[in-house]
């Protein structure tokens, strides 16, 4: 949780979403492969994902890649 309420700190993401953070924190901390969400506001951005692995980056950790389902199946 403490890693979840750091991105809310950082302002990365805004404290409404803390659930986002949430799903963002376990996914690193688990070493996932990909981190599946139709979130694009907030986890699927494009924008917000370089500050999201540069936190996740800090605190030696790696945020998995983060995609849509249907970005995921494309492949």
């Amino acid at each position: 949780m403490a890693l979840a309420e750091g991105i809310l700190k950082e302002k990365i993401l805004p404290p409404a979403v803390l659930s986002d953070a949430i799903h963002a924190s376990m996914s690193a901390i688990h070493d996932a492969d990909f981190l599946l969400t139709w979130n694009c506001r907030h986890l699927a951005n494009p924008r917000l994902l370089p500050k999201l692995r540069a936190f996740m980056e800090q605190h030696n950790l790696t945020l998995p890649e983060v995609c849509t389902p249907l970005e995921l199946m494309a492949e």
